[in-house]
């Protein structure tokens, strides 16, 4: 007997199973945001790109318990005073989560993006020297399995094995 089962394996090299599209890593190596940006392409994806309240949620979380920074760079730049903010990454998100009164180019040449530890975004002179928060992208896997067995496919612990050895 001859059973088809199609899996649909979320996220198997992320640490949780979730909707998710970034991960998100804190870098506590205070840098440049064009440094911060280098290294976060060398190690990581890009500097973090946010899309939504989720996301800055998430990304805060990264942050650590004891962090007495004010400042930590995200993904987001402009060219110029007047020119749009855009992600370090190209990504189409317009999603904004400014603090009171940002952005304000203070002094004229505030062209980068931190992030507060409550989430909120304020424009920083990009060669001021902050922590940073990275990202990669969680992928989805679709795993289609035929399977030559005389075992019942829709029992739970079969499934299970099934998974696991799938995922390893």
């Amino acid at each position: 007997m001859q059973n088809k089962i199609q899996f649909l394996i979320l996220f198997v090299l992320s640490p949780c199973v979730c909707s998710l599209p970034h991960m998100f890593y804190y870098v506590p190596v205070p840098t440049s945001w064009l440094d911060a940006q280098t290294y976060c392409r060398q190690h990581y994806t890009d500097l973090a790109t946010i899309d939504d309240k989720t996301d800055v949620y998430e990304l805060v979380k990264t942050v650590p318990k004891d962090f007495k920074g004010k400042y930590i760079w995200i993904g987001l730049y402009r060219m110029s005073g007047t020119s749009p903010w855009i992600w370090s990454d190209q990504s189409k998100s317009i999603f904004g989560w400014w603090a009171s009164g940002q952005p304000n180019n203070y002094n004229g040449y505030q062209f980068c993006a931190s992030i507060y530890t409550d989430g909120f975004w304020a424009d920083e002179d990009c060669v001021l020297k902050y922590t940073s928060i990275c990202y990669i992208d969680r992928k989805t896997q679709i795993l289609r399995v035929d399977v030559k067995s005389s075992q019942n496919m829709n029992d739970p612990e079969v499934k299970k094995e099934i998974l696991k050895k799938a995922s390893s």
